[in-house]
């Protein structure tokens, strides 16, 4: 597996070209606005506080959050299906 940030979650390397670094299971918000969504953190906050982007999977100490790749990608799914609510 390879893991190109100095993380030791479990990256996918499925359908990744060579050049391209694996995205982890785990993600920061740093890693959801550089591989996802391009908005602020601030923006991020208030979309999980008003229920528009889904609620952290882990949550360690209040500050420290993490969302499973699948919940970031699915609620992606579900606003290009349906359309931006």
């Amino acid at each position: 597996m390879r893991n190109s940030t100095k993380s030791n979650f479990p990256v996918s390397e499925a359908a990744l070209p060579p050049d391209q670094p694996a995205i982890p299971a785990l993600l920061t918000k740093a890693l959801i606005r550089r591989h996802y969504v391009p908005a602020g953190e601030r923006t991020l906050d208030r979309w999980v506080s008003s229920g528009t982007f889904p609620r952290p999977d882990i949550a360690i100490g209040g500050k420290v959050r993490y969302w499973k790749r699948e919940t970031v990608e699915a609620w992606i799914e579900t606003r290009t299906e349906g359309g931006a609510k």
